[in-house]
């Protein structure tokens, strides 16, 4: 039985040093996978949960497509002030297809990829306004998410009222909108504390004696 047992925990050793084993190598897809872990490890909903979920669907097939280290960098960054979830769906917005290794996309063995790229940067921006509406739905106060994020309450009424006269890649050539709208965000946390409704204070019971006015005056 010990002989057994010792064969047992050396096999296993043997396989935990295998570099099947070994921490994969950081993508894209491993980034937004340990974000989602950590989404359910917390227990999250809401705009975060979905954005990261219509993301994973989106680049599942783009996992071999290498995206440029420098950006790469910049979405999975931990001391980042967004998610990386929030810094792709940025910096693919903001950037374009050039956060792509254009070598590795072109070959032509990657054909569905080519594909799946193109298919993820027609579809940012309705991921993009998703994102903001759901944002939208979180402000306790109506309108006050609009007031507090101009930018964004004037690109959502275009979309809403011009997506039948305009492409929605037209709405979004306005990059330094874009750019001020996610500056914004960073302090979400705040502004959606500043949009909930303001607790009345209860009047005092006691009245002012009018003689003590008189008498202060």
């Amino acid at each position: 039985m010990n002989t057994l047992k010792t064969m047992i925990l050396a096999l296993l050793g043997l396989t935990l040093c295998s570099p099947l084993f070994a921490a994969p190598k950081q993508t894209l897809l491993v980034c937004l996978g340990k974000e989602e872990a950590l989404i359910h490890k917390n227990h999250l909903e809401g705009p975060l949960y979905n954005l990261n979920q219509q993301l994973i669907n989106e680049v599942i097939n783009l996992d071999e497509v290498p995206i440029k280290k420098q950006y790469l960098d910049q979405i999975c960054n931990p001391k980042s002030d967004f998610s990386p979830s929030v810094n792709f769906l940025r910096i693919l917005l903001v950037e374009g297809k050039k956060i792509f290794d254009s070598n590795s996309a072109q070959d032509p063995s990657n054909q569905m990829k080519i594909f799946a790229i193109d298919s993820l940067t027609s579809h940012s921006p309705g991921i993009f306004f998703s994102y903001l509406s759901s944002l939208q739905a979180m402000a306790k106060t109506p309108a006050c998410l609009d007031k507090k994020l101009p930018d964004m309450a004037l690109l959502m009424d275009r979309f809403r009222y011009l997506e039948t006269e305009l492409t929605v890649e037209e709405l979004l050539k306005e990059k330094e909108r874009i750019f001020r709208i996610f500056t914004g965000l960073k302090n979400l946390d705040q502004i959606l504390k500043d949009c909930e409704p303001k607790k009345k204070t209860p009047q005092s019971a006691t009245t002012t004696d009018p003689s003590d006015k008189i008498k202060t005056e």
